[in-house]
């Protein structure tokens, strides 16, 4: 937004408005595709990952073992993903392109 903007208030826009992105990357002699620009939501951010892998602690630490004793194995399947997860966040640096790399069962 911040260099679309920018790039609108230029003369060589003024110049000729109708203009398009690939337009835009030509004139400003940008290196990156569309496809290589992302939105960080995209993304799993790394502290969503702990916040879910906390609340699943407090479930498994529960007071009411009889209401959580049927969702033990979920609750357990559930924090050992996670810990896959938050692992392989830590190892790439929190760039999530290697979540790929994680087991689903």
């Amino acid at each position: 937004e911040g260099l679309r903007g920018g790039f609108e208030g230029t003369s060589i826009c003024n110049q000729n408005p109708a203009h398009d992105i690939q337009k835009l990357m030509r004139v400003c002699g940008l290196e990156m595709t569309v496809r290589e620009l992302y939105r960080p939501e995209d993304k799993p951010q790394f502290m969503d990952i702990i916040a879910l892998k906390k609340t699943l602690q407090e479930l498994k630490q529960h007071r009411n073992k009889t209401r959580i004793v049927s969702f033990t194995g979920t609750i357990d399947n559930g924090l050992s993903k996670l810990e896959k997860v938050e692992e392989e966040l830590r190892r790439s640096q929190l760039d999530a392109t290697e979540l790929a790399q994680v087991p689903v069962n």
